[in-house]
């Protein structure tokens, strides 16, 4: 039977290069109807159409992508990285890239084809749509509605916030992102941009077209991570995360020493994780107003815990296997940890 990420992924697959399923591709200022245009184009040429997203040379910005129809028999070209406006003869664009009339009449392909539409922006409309395949119905168009709405679901589990690429990039190596979770990137507490992780490191997004498949990006994450947007949420659904074992010895309270000073951490069956400075006085209670918050998982042997606000992970390891009364491991990669089991 099919799990929700390989629903959310069949989705992906067929609908990167083109618009969703429900025929729309929003600019900055509208949603386009691609099935409309193309009954509109249809009417004009005697000819059927369908909507795709192709690359088209600029002489000053180099490739730019546009919204196109092309003749339908041509869209499983597309579909497999054949991108290249060029080369597909018979073509109508119907949005541009640029929001700026100006930058627009530079560019002869766009002054001959006189698309309707420009400022493409459909990257939030194509998560949503794509998470909507495997049941997570988070419908939005708009990147700052979409940050909320999945951080404020019950199983959702933001493991970085608003953090480095760098360290962003150490979580995903830790292979704690799925298959279907979500990336978002920001600007100054402002979150522009939201694209579909693909597992691997790669992802695949609407605005620009980018997917494994994709001829020159190959779904690379880091390409989104640009000066426009250069700081990276990670979004891992935790709906199928395995079952922590209500008996293990992680469970409870610990007493974790760093850069000189004890840090006192609390571990939870739900797979949350917080720290207080502050010696608790009951070690029999949970901790009820952490300083900081984070989710942990089971590695094989390791625990590795990702702290959200931060973006720092941690990796231990116990002197007995993972479920031991001693750990020891590093944070981010290089300082020394060593914590023990209180409670």
């Amino acid at each position: 039977m099919a799990t929700f990420r390989d629903q959310i992924k069949g989705y992906v697959d067929n609908h990167w290069a083109v618009p969703c399923g429900d025929g729309i591709v929003w600019v900055y200022y509208a949603a386009i109807d691609t099935r409309s245009q193309a009954a509109k184009h249809k009417q004009a040429t005697k000819k059927d159409w369908s909507a795709a997203f192709l690359q088209y040379a600029d002489p000053t910005f180099g490739a730019l992508e546009g919204l196109y129809l092309i003749p339908p028999a041509e869209v499983a070209k597309v579909k497999t990285g054949q991108m290249d406006a060029s080369s597909y003869p018979e073509r109508k664009m119907i949005a541009s890239w640029f929001d700026l009339a100006d930058k627009n009449s530079l560019n002869p392909e766009v002054t001959g084809q006189k698309p309707e539409y420009h400022g493409l922006n459909d990257c939030a409309h194509f998560v949503t749509q794509s998470l909507a395949a495997g049941g997570i119905h988070v419908e939005t168009a708009g990147v700052p509605t979409l940050f909320n709405s999945l951080r404020g679901l019950a199983d959702t589990k933001t493991l970085a916030k608003t953090t480095s690429a760098g360290l962003a990039e150490a979580i995903l190596k830790a292979g704690l992102m799925k298959v279907g979770d979500v990336i978002i990137y920001s600007k100054g507490g402002n979150h522009h941009h939201s694209v579909v992780y693909m597992g691997n490191a790669q992802i695949a997004m609407h605005t620009w077209a980018n997917h494994p498949s994709h001829p020159t990006l190959k779904g690379d994450w880091k390409a989104s991570a640009s000066e426009d947007h250069p700081l990276v949420t990670l979004i891992h659904f935790g709906r199928d995360d395995p079952p922590i074992n209500p008996s293990s010895a992680i469970l409870g309270w610990w007493r974790v020493a760093w850069r000189g000073t004890d840090y006192f951490y609390f571990f939870d069956k739900a797979g949350r994780v917080g720290y207080t400075k502050k010696p608790p006085t009951r070690f029999d209670r949970p901790l009820s107003n952490p300083e900081g918050r984070g989710y942990w998982f089971f590695q094989t042997s390791q625990i590795s815990i990702c702290w959200s606000a931060t973006g720092s992970l941690e990796v231990l390891k116990g002197s007995t296997g993972a479920g031991g009364t001693h750990l020891e491991g590093t944070w981010n990669g290089s300082e020394r940890l060593v914590g023990d089991k209180i409670s």
